[in-house]
């Protein structure tokens, strides 16, 4: 199990889902990522990649025709079954999404929010897109909502002013054929800037809690696109 990250095995995932979620309720608190995904998905068909404690489950199911949460951790699907009580067209999936189970061209949008990139290996990224493809319909579209580079988020966990790890991961979904289509400023905001660090340091360690200045703190994201 990763420790000090958010990558798959890490225990904010599981264990301390409940960091997680912390984290979540804070990300992105103008709705830039979720007023961008909206307009996409109504009506549709919706597979959510790594659909975590189901924040943009909650958010966005209500406009499409079917949403269907997958994610690895029995504990972040249980989250996100309390979101979905009363929601008749959300389905969950607890299982890797190296093996999503859902027949060939079922899906119209695939949608995934930080979730390819908690996958340390690139054969198994590159598993999980081709499953994302197979189960995509003909003239449907991927989305991967992921981290841009600077501002204070990107600090704060280390990865600025050396931006080496983020822009390899990035270029890696150029790469798999994924193309950047929208550029997003917006913010973390906590209820005080001693909840964000404790936050914070609880994902990324001490040394991540000391970067931690106030409760807002800049993010910048990227959103990829791919076609089927």
């Amino acid at each position: 199990m990763e420790e000090n990250s958010l990558c798959e095995g890490s225990k904010s995932y599981h264990a301390d889902a409940h960091i997680y979620e912390q984290f979540c309720a804070a990300e992105d608190k103008p709705g830039k990522v979720q007023a961008f995904l909206m307009e996409l998905l109504k009506g549709k068909s919706v597979l959510d990649i790594g659909c975590g404690s189901g924040k943009y489950m909650a958010l966005l199911a209500p406009s499409a025709a079917r949403y269907v949460g997958l994610d690895i951790s029995q504990e972040q699907i249980a989250l996100a079954a309390g979101k979905s009580q009363g929601m008749g067209n959300v389905e969950l999936i607890c299982c890797s999404a190296e093996k999503i189970p859902l027949p060939d061209h079922s899906i119209d949008i695939v949608i995934s929010t930080w979730g390819v990139s908690t996958i340390l290996e690139p054969e198994r990224r590159s598993r999980v897109l081709a499953e994302a493809r197979r189960v995509l319909a003909p003239g449907g579209n991927i989305y991967l909502v992921e981290n841009d580079y600077a501002g204070e988020f990107e600090y704060i966990r280390g990865r600025w002013p050396d931006a080496s790890m983020t822009a390899d991961y990035n270029n890696w979904l150029v790469q798999a054929g994924f193309t950047p289509v929208a550029h997003i400023a917006t913010i973390f905001e906590f209820s005080s800037a001693p909840k964000a660090k404790h936050v914070f340091g609880a994902i990324w360690g001490a040394k991540a809690a000391e970067r931690v200045q106030r409760k807002k703190i800049t993010h910048n994201i990227v959103i990829f696109k791919s076609t089927s």
